[in-house]
């Protein structure tokens, strides 16, 4: 899977999945309720899109916006390549002699004591 995303709970309550981990799912199929054990409120979380239950919590109470289910979404190697080839490109940033191999790291800030 080269795109994943959690669904998330919009209301809080005791979690029931109706899914199991690494099974496949369509687009609007169940996945679980969530029931206000005081209210009695129920409300159904449904798949956003089809894909493969890659992560999920396990039935428990939740609060609002918990993240209950995450999904793995089916895409080719060859879907993303074109989708990248058709946005914009940026320039690249400046590098300083160092390059860090982690899109996502954060620089290490400077030690004030001599090596």
């Amino acid at each position: 899977f080269y795109e994943s995303q959690w669904v998330r709970v919009s209301r809080g309550g005791i979690l029931l999945s109706t899914v199991k981990l690494g099974a496949k799912v369509n687009r609007g199929q169940l996945l679980g309720t969530v029931t206000d054990p005081i209210t009695n409120a129920y409300n159904e979380i449904h798949s956003p899109f089809s894909g493969r239950v890659l992560g999920m919590a396990l039935n428990q109470v939740v609060m609002p916006g918990y993240a209950a289910y995450h999904i793995g979404i089916e895409r080719s190697e060859e879907e993303l390549v074109n989708e990248a080839e058709s946005e914009p490109s940026s320039p690249a940033p400046e590098t300083s002699g160092t390059e860090s191999h982690d899109a996502d790291a954060i620089p290490a800030e400077e030690e004030d004591h001599p090596k």
